[in-house]
């Protein structure tokens, strides 16, 4: 279409270089513009023909590249797997089951060279590489094009980094114009920040705020430790801490962080409020626990307290530290292991409520226990005898009994909840995710024709629009794979863990 417009033009002003000619020079005129067309022609054919040669050239490349990936988007691009078409299988029950877990597309990550995977933290989950971590969203795209190293003290403890409020400490494995590797902030919207070479570790963030210890030549021993925002600058206002380790950074609980005091006259375990200021003094316990519904566990001369938000010491019952693991206080109710090896509940006024075989923390007024024997009487209570999993209320009173395949009496103790409400439990040969109330909302799966699984569930981490678990064991089609899960059970995504 081009040539044809050229030659257009090129004639339309021949034309009118040919008028504006005297008469004479007429012939002669013709005979050269002759010559010249022809020399356009050649030129314009060979043309074509390179353009024609370049085109098809180009067609073979988008072929092989829409066949054929490179090195580079094979460890980086997801793609999605329809399994939907289990469900199709109408006459085979095992792959209704499996057809549970795959009710859309599932993305299948691509990573070559990957070790382990990290838990999904707000919907971001790492993967150990062999030259570092790489981060990625539950969608399967990749945050940042460089990979990390840990920065704190975390890995010692086999500890994985994760995203809190938005943001994740790690080291730089790509030197400055300086040749140092840094610590970056990075930021769940795939930014980062770089914090100055001096701090050598940054613990992870909790309720916004983290300890960082930077080497200073000022400071005796070298070393400070202080608390930062999420945007690395450290706060003011806050006192003096003495870090440790990771474990030192607390959670705020009830408007309580508790906190490991560096002060020359009160050093020791303390608690701050949200603004940082000393509301319960350090120096007068050994340990401390969190706050849950307004109340802690603390350790004074080998002996666990329970204080309240101002410090006061509501429940002193001689627990003595390595006899006694109280729990924390869950709808006004926790539970200590007693002496004879049950489990005995109290109120947060001290009051004993009830002694029971195994035990689990209230969660939405309920709790799992296992009854001594004699609490049960066959005529109150149906067929039933010591050895059953009962759910119960407030008041203790039975709200449900548990088939004995569904829950064995020491599988409670392992009910840990988390931050939804929900628990995992391994239970008659099967993983659970269980509710408060005895519904198992999540199975694990297994057939004995295909060998297909799907096994190990992890507990389920906020999120803002969702909450993510991880698999550790899916097995399909002769092929293995770690995954991602969403809390309707449906798998998200999965990695091979042959790649």
């Amino acid at each position: 279409m081009k040539t044809k417009h050229i030659l257009t033009a090129l004639h339309f002003c021949v034309g009118l270089f040919f008028f504006a000619l005297p008469q004479q020079s007429e012939a002669q005129f013709l005979n050269k513009l002759t010559k010249g067309l022809e020399k356009v022609n050649k030129g314009l054919d060979k043309f074509n023909k390179g353009m024609d040669k370049l085109n098809e050239a180009a067609r073979e490349r988008s072929g092989k590249e829409s066949t054929t990936e490179t090195e580079l988007t094979k460890e980086t691009t997801p793609t999605t797997i329809d399994h939907t078409q289990l469900e199709k299988k109408e006459s085979n029950t095992d792959d209704l089951e499996l057809a549970k877990f795959f009710r859309g597309n599932t993305i299948h990550l691509k990573s070559k060279y990957w070790q382990s995977m990290s838990e999904p933290h707000e919907g971001i989950f790492s993967l150990q590489e062999t030259n570092g971590l790489s981060f990625y969203r539950v969608t399967g795209q990749k945050l940042f094009n460089e990979v990390w190293k840990n920065c704190s003290y975390s890995w010692l403890k086999g500890k994985e980094p994760y995203f809190s409020c938005g943001v994740c400490p790690m080291m730089s494995t790509t030197p400055n114009e300086k040749g140092e590797n840094v610590i970056h902030l990075l930021y769940s919207n795939g930014t980062s920040k770089p914090l100055k070479s001096s701090i050598k570790h940054v613990s992870p963030f909790k309720d916004g705020i983290a300890i960082a210890k930077e080497y200073s030549i000022k400071e005796r021993d070298f070393w400070k430790e202080y608390y930062i925002n999420t945007k690395g600058e450290p706060l003011q206002g806050y006192p003096k801490i003495s870090g440790g380790d990771d474990d030192a950074i607390r959670p705020l609980c009830d408007n309580r962080r508790a906190y490991l005091s560096d002060e020359d006259n009160q050093k020791g375990w303390g608690y701050i409020d949200g603004n940082g200021t000393v509301v319960i003094p350090p120096g007068k316990y050994d340990e401390v626990e969190d706050f849950s519904e307004g109340y802690a566990w603390v350790v004074k001369d080998n002996e666990w307290l329970l204080i309240n938000t101002s410090g006061r010491v509501v429940v002193d019952l001689d627990f003595q530290k390595g006899k006694y693991t109280p729990t924390p206080v869950k709808d006004a109710v926790f539970y200590v292991e007693e002496r004879a090896g049950n489990y005995q509940y109290y109120s947060v006024t001290g009051q004993k409520l009830k002694e029971v075989e195994y035990a689990s923390s209230f969660c939405d007024g309920t709790a799992y226990v296992s009854f001594l024997g004699q609490d049960l009487k066959e005529e109150e209570n149906g067929d039933l005898s010591n050895g059953y999993v009962q759910i119960v209320d407030r008041d203790f009173k039975i709200v449900k009994t548990m088939k004995y395949d569904e829950m064995q009496p020491s599988d409670i103790l392992k009910i840990k909840w988390g931050e939804v409400n929900t628990s995992t439990c391994f239970s008659g040969d099967k993983d659970h995710i269980i509710s408060p109330g005895g519904v198992f909302s999540i199975n694990s799966y297994y057939s004995t024709k295909t060998y297909n699984s799907i096994t190990g569930f992890d507990n389920f981490h906020r999120d803002k629009a969702n909450s993510y678990a991880r698999i550790n064991h899916i097995s399909l089609d002769g092929k293995k794979y770690k995954g991602v899960m969403d809390r309707s059970g449906e798998i998200v995504l999965m990695i091979c863990d042959e790649e």
